[in-house]
């Protein structure tokens, strides 16, 4: 599998959305090898402390993204919303 690591220093974030160009290849003998992913950055700034990151489910491309201080976020077409589509920040620890 070929990862790259990518980081823009403190207060900043670079999430990524993983695609894999195969889904994976036998070899001969029955070994199968894994795929390649390629890393594209989604969203470079605006996100505070991520935990989880995952889509809509509706085919509309939206991603959401769980912020450990209680918020979930939205990303449309690339672009983080200002307005937080979940905020309990005043009901977790974190």
């Amino acid at each position: 599998m070929k990862c790259a690591r990518m980081s823009n220093g403190l207060g900043s974030l670079l999430l990524c959305l993983m695609l894999c160009s195969s889904v994976g290849a036998t070899e001969p003998g029955g070994r199968v090898t894994e795929p390649e992913v390629d890393l594209l950055p989604v969203v470079t700034k605006g996100i505070q402390s991520p935990v989880y990151l995952t889509h809509a489910g509706d085919g509309s491309g939206q991603l959401f993204v769980v912020e450990q201080p209680g918020t979930i976020r939205v990303i449309i077409r690339g672009i983080l919303q200002d307005k937080p589509f979940l905020d309990i920040t005043n009901r977790v620890l974190a």
